[in-house]
């Protein structure tokens, strides 16, 4: 596990992204994390292609939210079990046949609908899709932690790979738009096919920077438990619950807004404008280092983004939803960042691949939960409906995390005990095989961060740690 002392602000003559910089020096991180990026990008595909393409070929909303939302439920259900067995046979030998799987399933979708088919059959291979994604995200974000063992760089690391999705998303929703609409209403789905067995080769070709695999997990050890047992676990995977039903609600609002207004092509650039928001978020966010704790910048920013979300029940016009998907952006990769921050700290080494893996099945969760009701409720009350259905997603997610604070602070607390003892108890190891004193000198003052940052989330927010 890895811990932190309390973020503080950089050197005035420092350069504000000279981490980005430092993090992408290290061997092999600027080439796995592009091919991260490109292994991904489709995730941001996926869903507006499908909405599209279903809702084009059967005029439906409720299906193409229900296609939609089972092939996250698929992902739910498959990736913590595909993350398991990464973490203990390799992230190579488990995904490269199953984002083969995965893909042929998407064209599979793509060529069902593409004839009208039984519904039935897009259900299964969008379920059959799901499954055998795997969440990559998670896996880039466990090849950084497995390089970095610095807190606050790390920290920098998952707010690039935050921003890095935001690119995906900002990016994303025009390309696919742009296809379905001005190529073949399956062209979307195509392309997420064809990105992800290409860029999923390329990331899974990179051997070097790959965590080696656990193997087995013995019986009764600490790894061989139910990561989701931790109450703080819980506690955050149901704010992601809250976050992912906004998220799929936007997807269908924005949408049906974008229809009613005439211009149903600027959907894609709408969800954009959200993207680039977070994009700026994650960016500003990650090059800083912050002088308050960690479970207070947490609630801070899930509160934000629970603010922005209630903004778009006042939009009436194109550049009224564009403010407030910018306003509501600008919130969201820092949750996401500071959530990943906690779990990384809290979960096993061994099991953080799982760990990660289970946030975003949350989050999926969420997402064709909000995907399934803001269909049906923009069928019957048009883009009002979807919007209110974010509203109370972002809501929920507020509530879960204000409820829980007191857990989260608990377990960040104890975790930095238990890394200064495991700090300890390195050092006393080092004293009687090692006779180089640098190897100490360094495992001392990493243990000294650690009991600074345990007193310093006891203190008032804003006094600076010395």
């Amino acid at each position: 596990m890895q811990q932190s002392k309390i973020w503080r602000q950089p050197c005035q003559n420092e350069s504000m992204f000279s981490s980005y910089r430092e993090i992408l020096s290290k061997p092999g991180a600027a080439l796995f994390s592009a091919a991260g990026f490109a292994a991904r990008y489709p995730m941001a595909l996926i869903s507006l292609s499908m909405l599209i393409l279903i809702h084009t070929a059967y005029g439906n909303y409720t299906i193409a939210g229900q296609v939609n939302a089972v092939g996250i439920l698929g992902f739910a259900a498959g990736a913590p079990m595909l993350a398991r067995l990464v973490d203990r046979y390799g992230q190579a030998k488990v995904m490269r046949p199953a984002i083969m799987l995965s893909s042929a399933s998407l064209l599979a979708v793509a060529g069902v609908a593409a004839i009208q088919g039984p519904v039935w059959l897009l259900y299964v291979f969008s379920v059959t899709a799901g499954m055998f994604a795997g969440s990559i995200g998670a896996m880039v974000r466990s090849r950084w932690s497995n390089l970095l063992h610095q807190p606050d760089l790390l920290n920098t690391a998952f707010a690039l790979e935050a921003a890095l999705d935001e690119i995906v998303f900002m990016t994303g929703p025009m390309i696919a738009t742009a296809l379905t609409t001005y190529v073949h209403p399956t062209a979307g789905l195509i392309a997420c096919a064809v990105i992800g067995v290409l860029g999923g080769i390329w990331f899974f070709s990179l051997r070097a920077t790959e965590p080696a695999p656990t193997g087995k997990i013995a019986a009764g050890s600490l790894d061989a438990g139910m990561i989701m047992k931790s109450g703080t676990m819980l506690s955050i995977a149901a704010t992601f619950v809250g976050a992912g039903a906004m998220l799929g609600s936007i997807d269908v609002a924005v949408v049906e807004f974008t229809k009613e207004l005439g211009v149903p092509a600027s959907a894609g650039l709408q969800l954009g404008i959200m993207a680039t928001g977070s994009l700026l978020g994650a960016l500003i966010f990650g090059s800083r280092q912050w002088r308050v704790p960690l479970s207070r910048i947490y609630i801070s920013v899930v509160i934000a983004l629970a603010l922005g979300t209630s903004t778009f029940l006042f939009t009436t016009a194109q550049w009224s939803l564009g403010i407030a998907m910018f306003i509501t952006g600008m919130a969201f990769a820092p949750t996401i960042t500071i959530a990943t921050t906690i779990v990384q700290r809290i979960v096993p080494a061994s099991r953080l691949t799982e760990g990660l893996t289970w946030m975003n099945t949350f989050m999926n969760i969420g997402t064709a939960t909000g995907l399934t009701v803001a269909g049906r409720l923009t069928d019957l009350h048009g883009s009002t409906g979807g919007f209110f259905m974010a509203m109370i997603g972002g809501a929920a997610m507020t509530v879960v995390a204000v409820a829980t604070l007191p857990l989260i602070r608990t377990s960040l607390r104890a975790s930095r005990r238990q890394h200064s003892q495991e700090l300890q108890d390195a050092i006393s190891g080092e004293e009687h095989t090692e006779s180089s004193t640098g190897r100490t000198e360094d495992l001392s003052s990493s243990a000294e961060t650690a009991g600074s940052a345990e007193s310093a989330e006891t203190q008032n927010p804003g006094e600076k740690v010395e």
